[in-house]
Parts: C-alpha cells; sequence; structure tokens
C-alpha cells in the first residue's frame, strides 16, 4: 500500500587515500539515489540512500545501482534492491471477448481481495451502452463475480468496465 520504500547502504572506503563517488546509476526510473557524503577520507563511511518508486509495481522486483568512482581502474560497483510488492487484489480474467457472430453470452469476471482489509465494489458501470454488466457479490470485501454482456457480436466494438471500490488506495 506504499508508494515508494527507501533502502540503505553503507560503502566504506577501505583504501589508503580518498575516494570520490564520481556517479551513481540505477536500472530503473523508478529507483532515485544519493550518497550522503560522496568524498570519503581513508576509513570514512557514507549512506547511499535509495528511493523505490513502487506504486506501481506487483511482485517480486530487484533493481540495481550502479556505484563509480574516481579510483583509477576500479570496477563499478552494484548494489541490489529486492522488494516483494504483494498484490492488493486479482481480477480474472483482465479481458473478455467475443468472436463476431458468436452467441451474446454473459462472461464472468472474477474480483478477489488478496489483502487481510476488505474491499467493497460500490459499482460497476460498462464503458458503452452496446454491455451490460451484473455485479454478484460471493463474500462481501473479499470476492465478487462481475458478468459482462455484449447487447450483440453482429459486429466488432471494444469497450471497458469501470470498477468502483471503497479502497482507500486510489491505484
Amino acid at each position: 500500500e506504499d508508494e515508494q520504500i527507501t533502502a540503505t547502504f553503507t560503502a566504506t572506503n577501505e583504501r589508503d587515500e580518498s575516494v570520490t563517488i564520481t556517479k551513481l546509476d540505477t536500472t530503473c526510473s523508478c529507483l532515485s539515489v544519493e550518497a550522503e557524503q560522496p568524498t570519503l577520507a581513508p576509513g570514512e563511511s557514507t549512506t547511499i540512500t535509495a528511493i523505490f518508486e513502487i506504486e506501481k509495481l506487483v511482485g517480486d522486483s530487484e533493481k540495481q545501482i550502479i556505484v563509480k568512482t574516481d579510483v583509477p581502474g576500479a570496477l563499478d560497483q552494484f548494489l541490489t534492491v529486492n522488494v516483494n510488492i504483494p498484490a492488493v487484489l486479482e481480477i480474472s480474467p483482465k479481458r473478455v471477448e467475443w468472436t463476431v457472430g458468436e452467441p451474446a453470452e454473459a462472461k464472468p469476471v472474477t474480483f478477489r481481495v488478496l489483502r487481510e482489509k476488505p474491499i467493497r465494489i460500490t459499482a460497476v458501470k460498462p464503458s458503452t451502452k452496446n454491455a451490460t454488466v451484473e455485479l454478484k457479490t460471493i463474500v462481501e470485501g473479499r470476492h465478487y463475480e462481475i458478468l459482462v454482456k455484449p447487447l450483440t457480436t453482429e459486429e466488432s466494438r471494444t469497450g471497458m468496465v469501470r470498477i468502483e471500490t471503497d479502497c482507500e488506495m486510489e491505484k
């Protein structure tokens, strides 16, 4: 349910001379990174802070930070951020289809809440007048079935179903 998480790493200069972190790169635009102090005297440490924007991610995600220094011939150092973002809900299937000329029968879409706190569907609305939707509550706040039915399949059409909930998260 968080929009971002923060990971911190400690970097220590184990050399006999000062080292400067010249660049911090990431493997994803969802990750920003900065060093508290880029130049380290011998034996000195700094904190590297990574902010991982996870708002639109679900499942396991691994991103890397590439640390470059001014040490001649030194290889880049890689720091890894691993996070598992549990899904809040599951909608399956994400898409239903009818072939042109196929019987215009209702097809079910399942909506399941995967977190502990319930999410109630407050409305389901088709984006087109060429389809109907029916909401069936299986278990209040946990499990619903949405029956989607085209009025006709005589020609190709597309549409969406908007599911409105009482979930506190906008996403």
